[in-house]
């Protein structure tokens, strides 16, 4: 028999397999991000019962990295491009779920410090809405118009941002007038920095299975609906650009979501 005809055979109905699986994988990734913003702007509380619908049990947060283009204007960039000295970004944050935000960070796995809340901005406070989004770190800074962002030198080095969402407060973490009055009297250690026991919690939750779903869109310009959520404290509404990255934990009953994301620079 001829070999030939025998692959020819074969690997046409391999290929029309395949060509299927392409499309299903895509088809669940975007399934990810769908899941997410399906939830937007779809709580209902009737008078009666104060019930809501559609409050998603599974934790999820999205995260879309700004950086300043040449008109000052925060633009959407992809985390995996390399950064260079000059250069400034500020993370957009949602959560699907109310409850407390903090994000840390560290140099080349250096010392953990807390970016978010800080003492400089909303007095410390860290409480967030489900779907409201929340800029990290904040553009709200005394006698600084332009907010904070976070700069990059002329050093080489790997800055690791760790976006952590939980549904209660975290143990031995300061914030709100704790953190305002700590860092009056220490001012020389802040950014705050969480002790072991914590930092490795979070370090082992940032390893628990999740989904994960990346939208691979930079260039645009931070949307007038996001801008005003962010500013006005309110939730975003469900056709606003979604987050570029959204991570959903596989267990319903998680108390937290750790969403790592790593920055090079040269």
């Amino acid at each position: 028999m001829n070999s030939s005809f025998i692959f020819r055979a074969l690997s046409a109905p391999l290929l029309a397999f395949l060509a299927l699986l392409a499309p299903a994988q895509q088809r669940g990734d975007g399934e990810i991000m769908r899941s997410f913003v399906s939830t937007r702007g779809t709580e209902v509380v009737t008078k009666r019962t104060k019930s809501r619908r559609n409050r998603p049990n599974t934790i999820g947060l999205g995260y879309t990295l700004f950086m300043k283009n040449e008109n000052g204007y925060p633009a959407r960039v992809n985390a995996s491009r390399k950064f260079r000295e000059g250069n400034a970004v500020r993370f957009m944050i949602e959560s699907n779920v109310d409850g407390y935000l903090y994000v840390f960070h560290t140099e080349n796995d250096g010392p953990p410090k807390m970016l978010f809340p800080d003492h400089l901005s909303k007095r410390g406070d860290n409480r967030i809405k489900a779907h409201v989004p929340y800029e990290a770190p904040s553009r709200y800074v005394k006698n600084r118009p332009e907010g904070l962002w976070i700069g990059f030198d002329e050093k080489e080095a790997t800055e690791r941002f760790y976006i952590v969402v939980t549904r209660e407060p975290l143990p031995e973490v300061k914030t709100g007038d704790g953190l305002i009055a700590y860092c009056r009297e220490n001012l020389e250690k802040c950014p705050w920095q969480p002790p072991a026991s914590v930092w490795s919690g979070l370090l082992a939750e940032a390893q628990a299975p999740a989904l994960v779903s990346q939208s691979r869109t930079s260039g645009q310009t931070q949307t007038r609906a996001e801008r005003i959520a962010a500013n006005r404290g309110v939730k975003v509404i469900r056709d606003a650009p979604a987050p570029s990255v959204v991570k959903l934990s596989k267990s319903p009953g998680a108390k937290m979501l750790v969403a790592m994301v790593a920055l090079d620079h040269k």
